[in-house]
């Protein structure tokens, strides 16, 4: 459980900075893509997402119960898009194309690298092949761009997913987060991120590297992003969270 006093703070933040932040609602749809995200270690939450079975939930009263960036950059896009209902596609393009262009406002790739950055972007990628991985399942995802394949390793696969080689998959940050059941949709959201000069250029640059993305490899992120996905208890706890300051990423205004 985190501290009342700094939900409290967050919580203001938010109202602050969101106007409407009180009357954002995410669809069951939604909801699940949510949960899946927050299967990274960076993101921290004190609720059972699954105990979530209405048909729409309140974006403050999961904010109640998290104590980093995730209801200020759900909040942001409504924001920027004039929505106050969030269903699973808008929360797809959120992390896949406006949180983008946060990643690259706060100049992640500078500070840290351009696949550190890329790997903040969630991508639709196809199924080389799923494994298993002390217990867990875990997928190799291929992308492809106008220069070569970028692959991605020991990405995470949720329970409740059924993901099989061959099919394609919204992922981010290590974590298979929805199957790309509709292809026009999918085919829509990698057009957008072809034509996005920040995004295509972290492609480029993996690419010309054949750079593996491996979320296993503690080289890359300074950590076993996997091991603490399948041990959640060995991420460290956020003490002061950076959401005090808009979020982990800071938005632009």
């Amino acid at each position: 459980m985190f501290s009342r006093e700094t939900i409290d703070k967050l919580q203001a933040k938010r109202r602050e900075t969101f106007q409407k932040y009180d009357e954002i609602t995410l669809d069951q749809k939604a909801v699940s893509v949510f949960r899946n995200l927050f299967i990274n270690p960076d993101c921290q939450a004190d609720i059972d997402f699954a105990t979530l079975t209405e048909p729409e939930v309140n974006l403050a009263m999961l904010g109640d119960h998290i104590i980093t960036a995730g209801p200020s950059t759900v909040a942001q896009y409504a924001n920027r898009h004039d929505l106050i209902h969030i269903t699973d596609a808008d929360l797809l393009r959120c992390f896949a194309l406006d949180h983008a262009s946060d990643v690259h406002h706060n100049h992640v790739a500078d500070k840290t690298n351009a696949v550190y950055a890329y790997a903040h972007i969630l991508h639709v990628s196809r199924v080389i092949s799923v494994a298993d991985t002390e217990g867990y399942r875990t997928a190799e995802l291929e992308s492809r761009t106008v220069w070569a394949p970028v692959r991605f390793k020991h990405v995470f696969i949720p329970e409740d997913l059924n993901v099989k080689k061959g099919l394609y998959v919204y992922h981010h940050f290590g974590v298979i987060v929805a199957n790309a059941q509709d292809k026009k949709e999918a085919i829509s959201i990698t057009d957008l991120q072809k034509a996005d000069e920040f995004i295509s250029e972290l492609a480029r640059e993996s690419a010309h590297k054949r750079i593996v993305i491996d979320y296993a490899n503690v080289t890359t992120f300074q950590r076993n992003v996997l091991s603490q996905m399948m041990k959640p208890q060995t991420a460290a706890q956020v003490k002061k969270p950076q959401d005090l300051k808009h979020s982990k990423i800071k938005f632009q205004n």
